[in-house]
């Protein structure tokens, strides 16, 4: 071994005496606690509505969809304010990845014709019309929908789809679920529509709908992604480099199966008018079937019999291209944890202007980002960890930016990140709606006390909706973290707990089970949202400071504020709850089933690992209480043992027939990927089981073995974080 020279020697000496020391001085904080924090103050009083308006009127100045130049530009614009505002270092991530867009020159359509003499009858429209929309909006459509040209029958029912053009509203469960369904039941194309009910509610008179009101006219049309999965299409499970990374042919992947369409329903008046078939019957089978225009919604299949001679055609001419998109970085490094990182990230693309889905989180993003940059500029102040700024390119068709960057860092993510906040469309009205990881729960109620509102606090705000919401006055509830933004790949992935930040409207007195009414369509404009959702930027203004005070709370405190024990009480809630779905509706195999047959040992095994986790959880979380502060060590090796309990979900090849979904503990579910549930694997399977019974029970014991081992390996999972948080694991 070759001698270590006295003056290296003395370097590396007084380097790890000046690391301990400094570990030592901050790790004698106190727990974080809010109150008489300065830099909350600084955050609370140096978010600026100004700012922000001018922030949004910006980037929803122009259409911005994934690979577009403006796109790109405005990467290039968010890489400079980073770097303007004092973060160390900014800069841009290329992927090669596969888009889906209209045929511009070819544009869908949606036409009636007479079978007899070929005349066209009517043709929909292919954008919004109106003379305040930017000239090169983009046309509606839904992202990897094939190319196609379908005649066919109408048909507005559950039965007799086959062969038939299905339509189909949006709302309830993820449209490219509803494309899927209608695919495996025979339906030779889908179109898609927004019902008056959902985005018209106080009717669909001019005076109603925009440009007077936050309502849709009859020409809005939502567009959208059909596929299921997420990330490139072409590099599943590994990021789509630019420098020669391998690719899957076309022919190698799944992508939705028949063409899709969007309409506006002024354009589906004009085929619902004209259905034959039965009424839609008031029965709960057809619960929200009958809709808001003035017709008699009919099931069909095809026209009434005065129009028999008339026949549907849809017309999908999109097309596929490699593309290269672009993801922001920016890095504020920390001063004690540097190789810890807290990730806030926004998706920056577009369907259109998107001056609410996500430009409101864009403009929020770049002013945290100001604040942060600004205090370590100004004061040579650093965050206790490492924060990370992200803008990611790709969410509207797949979250595809933002998952090829997880995969490209996941042995380092999986290591290092403690925490990752999303904001994605910032505000649709005034009432905080987040979602989270059950960890992180109690940090987002905690902070939410720090944060003005109303000449109150945002958790009396909070508190106050929901109980008028639910009528119970408790702690606010938080829904466990869903899915269809850029926090999937980071908590479903890899593992890391997450927040989505969403503030939304009054859901008790606008009861519409899709998003907002302008979603996805040309008249998601600055305009309506200056008008009409949040005129004085107060809004923004509060999701901002959530965030940024969010993001200091994690960063900053000495124990990473995770509470296990809330985790492990939400998974034993969420299981017992799992058995009390409608059979009827969900189709699920129910808990007698398993109990009196092969599944019983299984059941009794993944029960008693619960039971296990909930008790060490609770054990661990009094532990936490009377943990020495000063002592650097044992705080880090705490830290490390609260990150492996999430990670200790994550099964590395995935779910049934679900590669890039990995976490065992909470995911969505696929059969609506909307909808996140405890042990997503398992009702994935018996949901798969209850349908195969139907179809092809040749197949069901081979599914019925592979949930007996996914059962398994849940129970393990459980195991094993429970041993994590027992002092003498083995």
């Amino acid at each position: 071994m070759p001698a270590v020279s006295p003056t290296l020697l003395a370097v590396l000496t007084i380097g790890v005496v000046a690391l301990i020391l400094g570990i030592l001085i901050e790790f004698t904080q106190n727990r974080y606690s809010g109150r008489d924090d300065p830099i909350i103050s600084r955050i609370n009083e140096g978010v600026s509505t100004e700012r922000l308006r001018e922030n949004l009127k910006f980037l929803s100045s122009e259409p911005h969809l994934v690979g577009s130049n403006r796109d790109k530009e405005l990467a290039d614009y968010i890489r400079d304010r980073f770097v303007e505002y004092g973060l160390d270092r900014a800069y841009l991530v290329p992927y090669n990845v596969l888009l889906s867009y209209s045929n511009t020159s070819h544009p869908n359509k949606v036409s009636i014709f007479d079978a007899r003499s070929g005349r066209v009858l009517f043709e929909s429209k292919h954008r919004e019309e109106n003379e305040t929309i930017f000239p090169n909006i983009v046309d509606s459509y839904n992202s990897f929908a094939p190319k196609a040209d379908v005649i066919g029958e109408p048909n507005y029912a559950k039965i007799d789809l086959k062969g038939k053009i299905c339509i189909v509203r949006y709302g309830k469960i993820f449209r490219g679920n509803k494309c899927e369904n209608a695919a495996q039941r025979g339906c030779v194309a889908v179109i898609l529509y927004s019902d008056p009910l959902e985005i018209a509610r106080e009717g669909t008179q001019q005076e109603n709908v925009y440009p007077n009101s936050w309502w849709m006219n009859g020409k809005a049309m939502q567009r959208g992604n059909l596929r299921t999965s997420m990330g490139d299409a072409l590099t599943q499970g590994f990021p789509a480099l630019v420098d020669g990374a391998f690719q899957y042919g076309i022919n190698d992947i799944e992508l939705p199966k028949i063409p899709t369409q969007p309409i506006g329903y002024e354009d589906m008046y004009a085929i619902l008018n004209l259905m034959g078939g039965l009424p839609v019957p008031n029965t709960t089978a057809f619960r929200d079937w009958n809709g808001g225009l003035n017709i008699t919604y009919r099931l069909g299949p095809g026209f009434g019999s005065a129009n028999a001679e008339k026949k549907l055609r849809v017309v999908v001419n999109n097309v596929m291209q490699t593309k290269i998109i672009y993801n922001v970085i920016g890095i504020l490094e920390g001063s004690v944890e540097a190789d810890r990182y807290v990730i806030l990230g926004n998706h920056r693309d577009a369907w259109g202007l998107g001056a609410m889905d996500a430009s409101s989180g864009t403009t929020a993003l770049l002013e945290v980002s100001r604040l942060f940059g600004g205090f370590h500029r100004d004061s040579q102040w650093r965050p206790r960890r490492t924060l990370v700024f992200a803008s990611w390119s790709g969410e509207e068709l797949g979250l595809i930016g933002s998952t090829e960057w997880v995969e490209e860092h996941i042995h380092l993510l999986s290591q290092k990140a403690v925490a990752y906040i999303n904001v994605d469309t910032c505000i649709m009205g005034p009432n905080l709606n987040p979602d989270a990881s059950p960890s992180l729960m109690e940090i987002l109620r905690e902070v939410t006390e720090y944060i003005p509102f109303r000449n109150n606090t945002l958790l009396n705000a909070w508190t106050e909706y929901q109980e008028y919401i639910s009528g119970e006055l408790d702690k606010p509830k938080i829904k466990t973290l869903g899915s269809g933004t850029d926090h999937a790949p980071f908590a479903f992935f890899a593992g890391i707990p997450a927040i989505n930040i969403e503030f939304t409207f009054d859901k008790k007195k606008y009861p519409i089970s899709g998003s907002y009414p302008a979603y996805h369509t040309a008249y998601e404009t600055f305009d309506l949202v200056d008008k009409f959702i949040d005129p004085e930027f107060s809004l923004h203004k509060t999701c901002s400071q959530l965030i940024g005070v969010l993001l200091h709370a994690i960063s900053g405190s000495t124990l990473m504020p995770f509470k296990i024990n809330e985790l492990a009480n939400r998974v034993q809630t969420d299981y017992e709850n799992m058995w009390r779905r409608d059979r009827n509706e969900d189709q699920f195999v129910s808990k007698s089933d398993f109990i009196n047959g092969e599944f019983k040992p299984l059941i009794d095994m993944l029960e008693k690992s619960i039971e296990n986790f909930v008790i060490a959880a609770k054990d661990w979380d009094s532990k936490m209480r009377d943990l020495d502060l000063n002592n650097p060590f044992l705080v880090r090796q705490v830290n490390d043992v609260m990150l492996a309990v999430e990670r200790a979900f994550i099964t590395p090849e995935g779910l049934h027939q679900r590669p890039e979904i990995r976490n065992l503990l909470y995911a969505p579910f696929k059969y609506n990927k909307y909808s996140t549930v405890v042990f997503p694997g398992m009702l994935d399977l018996m949901k798969t089981i209850s349908n195969t019974q139907r179809a092809d029970t040749l197949k069901v014991p081979q599914f019925n073995q592979t949930l007996r081992r996914h059962i398994s390996d849940i129970a393990i999972a459980l195991r094993s974080a429970t041993n994590l948080l027992n002092t003498s694991p083995l």
